[in-house]
């Protein structure tokens, strides 16, 4: 049984009679080094087609969990995933993607996911307000008062929770503590679609504002708009000096310096880019409308390989390592695909 492309080909030594001396004029007679030569080239191929090139599989999938999988966040050893129908938060163990606990109804879609080491916090549709729910079990604490309209995305620290979404249209910082509301932001005058915080700043866009805005946590107060993008950005992931995040109308990604917020770099045209992640290394992007994870190298966004399909529309990616958890539509599961070596790379 071949071992390519999981290892290279390793041949054994091979050696001549005693006696027998190597003479390519004798085309009848077979040579330890005719066979050697013709190893040397099996391990120069295979060598060649791998060329340091990741691309995934797919090695495990949960149960279903519900419908159209909006929201996705993880500790150590647990994921926490929720979206439409029946409109709860379920607990999957990482180890074997069993579904380990369900909360109460949310009242409405789940369309985003924080949790500490003891919480986890949902936001989302009907009802407007943050949950709180035990990661032990999933049971019902408290929640904030509403924000006022649909909430499509949180972000988390060590004190506070920060809610963006429709009607009011600015962030909301919470205290973690009692759920109570801190401050709100300026207005965005469109729907917050995505935030991204470091240890100073939240990061947010919205629709319509064609922007992405720096705010102060301390007082929530506007540092600085960056310049017009097409469209709002959709989903965001940050390092420490770049935010990277998909489009709404032009289907890539962009790489925007966090100190200026000028963009610097922009990746390939894919089609409807949704759900995004990053590593030390690679931006990993959900190509939702033809389903499936799309590895760029961060310095340039270039493009590095492609996953295989997923059965419907990507909303969410985590990486843990060489393996990345997702969720969507179409499936209704969580699904892990484990990035291996391949012959070769196609690029989409």
């Amino acid at each position: 049984m071949a071992d390519f492309p999981e290892t290279i080909y390793s041949p054994r030594e091979k050696e001549n009679k005693s006696g027998v001396v190597y003479d390519p004029t004798k085309k009848t007679v077979l040579y330890a080094e005719d066979i050697s030569k013709l190893d040397d080239e099996v391990v120069a191929i295979e060598n060649s087609l791998i060329s340091s090139v990741d691309s995934f599989v797919l090695s495990n999938m949960s149960a279903r969990i519900g419908t159209n999988l909006y929201a996705l966040c993880e500790d150590d050893l647990y994921f926490y995933c929720g979206g439409g129908t029946p409109y709860a938060v379920k607990k999957i163990r990482k180890s074997d993607m069993a579904i380990m606990a369900v909360s109460a109804n949310f009242g409405g879609e789940i369309r985003a996911l924080v949790c500490d080491d003891t919480y986890v916090y949902a936001g989302g549709a009907t009802n407007f307000t943050v949950k709180r729910y035990l990661k032990s079990d999933l049971s019902y604490v408290d929640q904030s008062a509403t924000y006022g309209g649909a909430i499509y995305c949180l972000a988390i620290n060590a004190t506070h929770i920060f809610a963006g979404g429709a009607t009011t249209q600015k962030v909301r910082k919470i205290l973690k503590s009692d759920l109570s509301t801190v401050a709100d932001s300026a207005s965005f005058g469109g729907s917050i679609t995505s935030i991204a915080i470091n240890d100073t700043h939240i990061f947010a866009s919205a629709s319509t504002f064609n922007k992405i805005r720096k705010i102060l946590i301390s007082d929530m107060s506007t540092v600085q708009d960056s310049g017009s993008i097409t469209g709002y950005a959709q989903y965001m992931t940050i390092d420490d000096d770049y935010i990277y995040y998909t489009m709404s109308s032009l289907y890539y990604v962009q790489k925007m310096q966090i100190s200026n917020m000028n963009v610097v770099n922009t990746g390939p045209v894919f089609n409807m880019c949704r759900g995004i992640t990053s590593d030390d290394t690679y931006v990993y992007v959900g190509v939702s409308s033809q389903g499936y994870i799309v590895q760029l190298l961060k310095s340039d966004l270039s493009f590095v390989c492609a996953s295989p399909t997923f059965p419907g529309y990507i909303y969410q990616i985590i990486a843990n390592g060489s393996d990345f958890f997702v969720c969507g539509t179409e499936t209704d599961q969580l699904r892990k695909y484990s990035k291996v070596r391949l012959r070769y790379s196609t690029p989409v």
